[in-house]
């Protein structure tokens, strides 16, 4: 993750580095902790520090973009589906499980009586899954 003018002395380091490894200099731990230390101090320059993270921000985003855009591929070929009735896995249960070659939705809960109920669509599932539907209490 280089900018600008950080390109040449990414060269140049590399060529260093190289150089080192053919002399064996690179693989003492002083080496090392020199390269630490001199990356520790590149660091606490804000303009550089800045440059980074507004780097590192914009990969956020693009990987946001790409499942964002997946989603919405998803969700137009899931309007063609024929069904009764058609359930988000994330509405329904927390897990899918496969025990003995059959699929079983399970949905956890807390033990404490206000997280105990289950949610309009849940149940209205829990009825049509009916034996493969558990609901653990923990």
């Amino acid at each position: 993750m280089t900018f600008g003018k950080d390109q040449n002395a990414k060269k140049e380091s590399i060529k260093a580095i190289n150089k080192k490894k053919e002399s064996g200099v690179c693989s003492t731990p002083e080496f090392s902790q020199h390269v630490s230390d001199a990356l520790k101090l590149k660091w606490q320059d804000p303009e550089y520090r800045n440059k980074c993270l507004k780097h590192l921000k914009n990969i956020d985003v693009n990987r946001s973009d790409a499942g964002k855009n997946s989603r919405l591929y998803e969700n137009e070929i899931a309007k063609n589906i024929v069904a009764d009735k058609v359930y988000y896995p994330n509405e329904v249960c927390d897990r899918i499980v496969v025990r003995n070659g059959k699929i079983y939705f399970v949905e956890i809960k807390r033990k404490d009586t206000a997280g105990q109920r289950l949610k309009p669509k849940q149940i209205e599932f829990k009825e049509i899954a009916k034996d493969n539907y558990e609901v653990i209490y923990g």
